[in-house]
């Protein structure tokens, strides 16, 4: 979903659709983020922030076009975070599982 989002804000706001904060603003937001996080690689790391994060790039987005296909990005719900990390571990799983066999195979 971040990606959707992120592309959906982006294609409208070079579209003359969407809208970003005031320059002040977004400095602001990065004087506060850096202050909390440090300037490290953390800073670029959305959790555990996910609902300021996407609500902030559908605010960005706007709505649509009017007689267009496209479609408002949804607020941001909850439950899309455990969804997302559960398919993460589903994923690590498979790949313990791939992993285990593959060695039984070479014990062969």
């Amino acid at each position: 979903r971040s990606y959707e989002y992120q592309a959906v804000a982006v294609a409208r706001v070079l579209a003359g659709r969407g809208t970003l904060p005031p320059a002040s603003e977004q400095r602001k937001w990065e004087e506060d983020r850096v202050a909390r996080l440090g300037p490290t690689h953390i800073f670029h790391t959305i959790a555990p922030d996910f609902e300021e994060y996407f609500n902030t790039l559908r605010s960005i987005a706007g709505p649509p076009a009017e007689g267009t296909e496209a479609y408002e990005l949804p607020r941001w719900e909850g439950e899309w975070a455990k969804k997302g990390f559960r398919v993460l571990e589903l994923k690590d799983e498979y790949v313990r599982r791939i992993q285990e066999k593959e060695k039984f195979v070479a014990r062969l």
